[in-house]
């Protein structure tokens, strides 16, 4: 039986989708269109994010070792290859340029990157991702994907393993003995969310190439994390080839070459035209560079931050250069060690820490929940009650560690539209970070000190942000931001509320305003009932009302109003009380007649056969 939580997830953004009870009839544009969808979440889509491939010139012997894996594929070793390295080593800009290199060569790639620092880490979309880039590459496969699709909705919201099975090796098998080789190309692996579905990916792969007449090649990247080589070691040693990135003679010199690279690019920057001239002509000496690659230990990460803080702009690059060799001078045991100086020394430039600190807090914690957002910073401003244009001052000194699109100094509300859709369209994420280092740096109270924040305090506020905007609806006046704030605050206040944890003490302020805020308010009430995420957020409201079962009568009140939709026999009471709220939904939810009463038919249609109690996750 399918449960009526996976059959409305599966048609959340499909389009041209005819009834014929019993039977559901998806038009194949429908099909690759959400497939799309879920692409976006984990491919690179612009320019500004996609990953840098390594510098011409470095990783000779990484990727020589890569392309000898490509041409050899009918030696041992040749089915699956993985490349590992410490934190901030360049396995993404191996990955990028591997990627890059073979589709250049008229291979057939696809390829995934996982990334903990855009939220990009959900293993659900990993293959649909996956089949979406086969789908397109490839005609066979496109037509072969749509009708799995098509005969089996519920492929897509099924496991990992039939997934796997179903949209990429079916197709791949059913394709013929001439079909080419297909590339799976996985980054960042370790950021996957749990070791669990991580060694369930390894484990998938491990099965599949165990039939060499599938066309498939695997390329994985990761850390060398514990699990994932106990995992590894469990396949056969001839299946498997292995590239590591680590510090030796090769990895300082290419990071030698990168510094000179970098700081050419100081010296010919119109920015730096004055402080260069005064700089003597051999700036920077030997001397100091050779401070910095023993500083960097092959870490291209710490080279990357230093050449950005060295660069930015508004600054003076000798001083900065300076500064940074006599903070660099005492000894670090370790690599990381190295690592988290440099970054203590970048925010200890914050000119406000108390602001920056719930700047950085506040945006990672959005992260978490929302992977793709173009207005982040200025819904972050509402949330957190600062003026228009506090964040991006707060982090003006932080631009090594993070990227930030200049248009968030622009003002969003007297812009035309034209210019408004413009800075959609280049600011698809105006502010990410760099490197995922950063975060567990900054999110480890043994690592960060003063600098530390906190995970739970960061979602705590965040969750507070929410519940007062959307209390605050009818008080505040109309607006282009505050409606996108609103629209934020009633889609994810509940994922806050839960990432806080449970602790009395600390989360007494989110206990009073929970208990303050009227669940069942008009406008609440409308968007969480014809939201299509209603079945989670349900689920979310029964976990969040065991913090304080005395006091948190507005979440059971709505708990109690919504839980018979899930309940059998309810159909009636689930038809009449859905479209009473919906008659009354004045332009809140953006939900049309049509995919409504498509998402009523989903569910009774699964109430047929349902189990009590079956729909609702404990």
């Amino acid at each position: 039986m399918t449960s009526p939580s996976s059959d409305i997830h599966l048609f959340n953004n499909l389009q041209n989708v005819i009834l014929n009870q019993p039977v559901v009839n998806i038009d194949a544009n429908s099909v690759i269109r959400y497939l799309y969808e879920a692409t976006l979440k984990y491919t690179s889509i612009s320019q500004q994010e996609a990953p840098s491939a390594v510098l011409p010139g470095t990783r000779k012997t990484a990727l020589q070792e890569i392309d000898d894996w490509r041409d050899n594929e009918h030696e041992p070793g040749s089915a699956f290859m993985w490349l590992t390295g410490s934190a901030g080593s360049g396995k993404t800009a191996v990955t990028q340029t591997v990627s890059e290199k073979f589709r250049a060569q008229g291979l057939l790639v696809v390829n995934c990157f996982f990334s903990r620092s855009s939220a990009r880490t959900d293993p659900k979309y990993l293959f649909l991702s996956l089949a979406y880039q086969l789908a397109i590459a490839n005609q066979l496969m496109k037509a072969s994907i749509e009708a799995i699709i098509q005969s089996n909705p519920s492929v897509v919201d099924a496991t990992l393993e039939m997934q796997f099975r179903r949209l990429i090796l079916d197709p791949i098998a059913s394709a013929g003995e001439n079909f080419p080789t297909v590339f799976i190309i996985i980054d960042g692996l370790d950021e996957c969310n749990g070791e669990d579905n991580q060694v369930q990916i390894i484990r998938l792969i491990q099965y599949t190439i165990q039939d060499p007449s599938l066309p498939i090649r695997f390329f994985v990247a990761s850390r060398p994390e514990l699990w994932i080589q106990n995992t590894l070691s469990s396949c056969s040693a001839p299946s498997l080839a292995t590239v590591t990135l680590s510090q030796d003679k090769e990895s300082d010199s290419d990071i030698s070459f990168f510094y000179a690279f970098e700081f050419k690019r100081i010296h010919e920057d119109p920015e730096h035209a004055d402080s260069i001239a005064a700089a003597p002509p051999s700036w920077p000496s030997e001397k100091d560079l050779q401070k910095l690659v023993q500083a960097a230990s092959g870490q291209f990460i710490y080279a990357k931050t230093v050449t950005r803080h060295i660069a930015e702009h508004g600054h003076n690059p000798l001083e900065r250069l300076e500064t940074l060799l006599k903070h660099s001078s005492h000894s670090q045991s370790t690599p990381l060690d190295r690592l988290d100086a440099l970054y203590t020394h970048i925010l200890s430039k914050a000119v406000d820490w108390e602001l920056t600190s719930a700047v950085l807090g506040g945006r990672a914690a959005m992260l978490s929940v929302r992977p793709l957002d173009r207005e982040g910073l200025s819904i972050l401003e509402i949330l957190l009650d600062l003026r228009p244009g506090d964040a991006h001052r707060a982090l003006r000194s932080l631009h090594s560690i993070l990227f930030v699109h200049h248009s968030l100094a622009a003002d969003r509300e007297t812009m035309s539209n034209e210019d408004y859709r413009r800075i959609l369209h280049e600011a698809q994420r105006p502010i990410r970070f760099y490197h995922k280092s950063f975060l567990d740096f900054l999110q480890n109270r043994q690592r960060a000190g003063t600098f530390f924040v906190g995970k739970e305090e960061s979602h705590r506020q965040i969750a507070l942000g929410c519940l007062n905007t959307l209390q605050n609806v009818g008080s505040k006046p109309p607006s282009r931001l505050f409606s996108m704030a609103w629209k934020y605050a009633s889609w994810f206040w509940h994922e806050h509320c839960l990432y806080t944890g449970y602790q009395a003490s600390s989360n007494r302020p989110l206990l009073e305003a929970l208990n303050r805020f009227s669940l069942t308010s008009h406008y609440f009430l409308e968007w969480k009932i014809t939201d299509e995420a209603m079945w989670s957020k349900l689920a979310s409201l029964r976990r969040i009302e065991k913090w304080n079962e005395n006091t948190l009568d507005s979440i059971k009140d709505v708990r109690n109003k919504v839980e018979p939709l899930g309940v059998p026999g309810q159909r009636h009471f689930l038809s009449t009380e859905m479209s009473s709220w919906m008659n009354h939904q004045q332009g809140v939810s953006s939900i049309s007649f049509p995919k409504l009463r498509l998402k009523l038919w989903i569910l009774n249609r699964s109430m047929d056969d349902a189990q009590e109690g079956r729909f609702l996750p404990a």
